[in-house]
């Protein structure tokens, strides 16, 4: 199965987290096409780190999801967890074409390319190469095979036609760039701050650079889940302050060694320029202070796109990743 199939029909786009299900319809590539968007809280344990561990109860909330969003026998696009997702650039020899690379790619599996998983579903992207160089760089994407397959037969149980993947550092670019705040020279740091993970991606010339997951080491039961009077989730930490202070001191200690290895390991020096931070973490907020008290760069909360349904509707922040998905042309 491929991270990046093909389809034609309209399509409802899914966004899966340990703690909650989200959905937006659209009824075309366009963020002037939104028809709705909703979410559903996940109690602690339907899901793991990304991978489904309670199958059964994951699929009876699915199909209730699928019933009250009215999106039953709909083609879907969704996003692979972050926690799964393997991102590397690679080099390979420039004389092979485009349509050999990714059965070039397996083969190198193992022996030039290691995963940290067996049988990887794998796609990749053209990357910024030197034209006087003998090969080519390209960036590949993998995650493990099974992971993959069984989102997609949960799909089918609850009558839903999986047709393409996603990664949701690149979504939430596409959304991001899509507002005209992108800039080519810039080094971004987009942080994805989702119950209790960050996802840190680095973008530089719109391309996807570098991406490193990571889990605060929190109890996901001491996270308390709310509605507020629109009926959107908002989370609130309800354990030790203590322990949460803690799990964000180490966030930040291992966000300052994935700069440092950027600049100094792959980039010649040059250093992140800018920070983004998006996601429904209710300490997006302590963080961008955090960020701007330690480095010089400027630091960008998104959430005040003021996106809004075809019904005038507004949709919360919490969507925008969802929405750089609803912007993927798949031809």
């Amino acid at each position: 199965m491929s991270l990046f199939s093909i389809f034609s029909k309209r399509k409802v786009h899914l966004e899966i987290h340990d703690h909650v299900i989200r959905y937006v319809d659209a009824k075309q590539p366009s963020l002037q096409s939104i028809k709705a968007a909703g979410e559903k809280h996940l109690p602690p344990g339907m899901i793991k780190g990304g991978k489904i561990a309670d199958r059964d109860q994951l699929s009876i909330i699915l199909d209730q999801c699928v019933d009250e969003w009215k999106i039953k026998r709909r083609p879907v696009q969704f996003l692979v967890p972050d926690g799964v997702v393997v991102v590397r650039q690679v080099e390979i020899e420039r004389d092979i074409p485009d349509d050999e690379v990714k059965g070039h790619l397996y083969l190198k599996i193992g022996t030039d390319i290691h995963l940290p998983f067996e049988d990887p579903v794998i796609d990749w992207v053209p990357f910024t190469t030197n034209p006087e160089a003998d090969g080519r760089k390209v960036l590949i994407f993998a995650a493990p095979e099974h992971v993959v397959a069984d989102y997609a037969a949960l799909f089918g149980e609850v009558k839903l036609t999986p047709v393409a993947a996603d990664l949701s550092a690149l979504a939430l670019y596409r959304f991001w760039h899509a507002l005209g705040r992108s800039r080519a020279t810039e080094h971004v740091l987009c942080l994805q701050c989702n119950g209790q993970t960050v996802n840190a991606s680095i973008f530089h010339g719109h391309q996807l650079i570098f991406s490193r997951h990571m889990t605060l080491d929190l109890d996901p039961r001491q996270w308390q889940v709310q509605t507020d009077e629109l009926g959107h989730l908002r989370y609130a930490w309800t354990g030790d302050r203590g322990t949460l202070e803690e799990a964000w001191q180490n966030a930040l200690a291992e966000l300052e060694r994935i700069m440092n290895f950027y600049r100094f390991t792959m980039n010649q020096g040059q250093g992140v320029t800018r920070f983004l931070i998006a996601g429904d973490s209710p300490y997006q907020g302590r963080l961008a202070r955090d960020l701007e008290s330690s480095f010089e760069w400027p630091v960008e909360i998104l959430d005040n796109a003021d996106c809004v349904t075809t019904t005038g509707e507004a949709v919360p922040p919490c969507f925008y990743t969802l929405l750089g998905l609803v912007l993927k042309e798949v031809n």
